[in-house]
């Protein structure tokens, strides 16, 4: 991957990118904060809120969409990059130099989008003078960690799982038989998709699987002595009580090890396959 190719796509990406989302966090946050004692909005300035959010919303949407398309369509596809940069730049360091950059980004925007709530609970705990105690504090620090951070990683690793198949798709279809890529990049698509929807099947079948056995624990915990605290409760059942950040940990391992050999196979056919121009 070129640093320069790289730097040049990131900050374009970045400055396309980070402000509207930006703009769209800070409205969502405002509507969401509406009737706290720091903020109290009129319905009218609420209902106008709630328009720009939705356009703000799909404007984000917009953005990453037609970023998503220049970057793998325009510039790779069709070869703009190709013809726009001249040698000693090879093919497979245009690939990496601008899908990368792109694909790490545009998954964040993605994420920050789609998973509002990770951030919310923590602004409104921040702002929530009446439930501020220390200890509420501690307790609810602890759970939003435990559970906020895990889904907002896991959405994240996601959808950079799907960006870099993507890119391995693109490369795939760009080696063999450049008059049928669209084709190729089809069969591609559909094949990994494919695999990763097995993949997501079995995990959500072991998920369901300890979810009885987790409920089942309890229920017979609380038999045994219902007076028992959640503390008290979270022991008795041992490590099932936290089967599904197990199971969260064991799927972000999954998807890094997935990220980590889709990047090993596309660089080596891109330089095996593309490097000749």
């Amino acid at each position: 991957m070129n640093g320069r190719l790289a730097l040049d796509t990131t900050k374009k990406l970045l400055l396309n990118n980070i402000p509207l989302v930006l703009v769209y966090m800070v409205f969502i946050t405002v509507i969401n904060l509406d009737g706290n004692e720091y903020i109290k909005l009129q319905p009218y300035v609420l209902a106008a809120f709630h328009l720009i959010t939705i356009v703000l919303f799909a404007l984000c949407v917009a953005t990453i969409t037609i970023s998503m398309y220049k970057t793998f369509v325009v510039d790779l596809l069709m070869g703009k990059s190709y013809k726009y940069y001249s040698l000693p730049y090879k093919k497979s360091e245009i690939i990496f130099s601008k899908a990368v950059p792109a694909i790490l980004i545009e998954s964040l925007m993605v994420t920050l989008l789609f998973r509002v709530e990770d951030y919310q609970d923590l602004i409104m705990l921040l702002v929530d003078t009446n439930q501020n105690t220390d200890y509420y504090r501690s307790e609810w620090l602890k759970e939003w960690a435990s559970h906020s951070i895990i889904s907002f990683v896991t959405v994240l690793m996601i959808v950079v799982t799907i960006g870099f198949l993507i890119l391995l798709a693109f490369v795939i279809s760009r080696s063999f038989d450049p008059s049928k890529t669209v084709r190729n990049l089809l069969i591609a698509i559909i094949v990994e998709a494919l695999v990763n929807c097995v993949l997501y099947i079995v995990i959500e079948n072991i998920s369901f699987v300890y979810s009885d056995k987790y409920t089942n624990a309890v229920q017979e915990a609380v038999q045994a002595s219902p007076i028992l605290t959640s503390k008290e409760l979270y022991s008795s059942v041992g490590l099932l009580a936290y089967y599904d950040h197990i199971l969260a940990a064991v799927w972000i391992l999954i998807m890094t090890v997935e990220i980590v050999c889709l990047i090993i196979a596309s660089k080596k056919l891109a330089d095996k396959r593309l490097n000749v121009l």
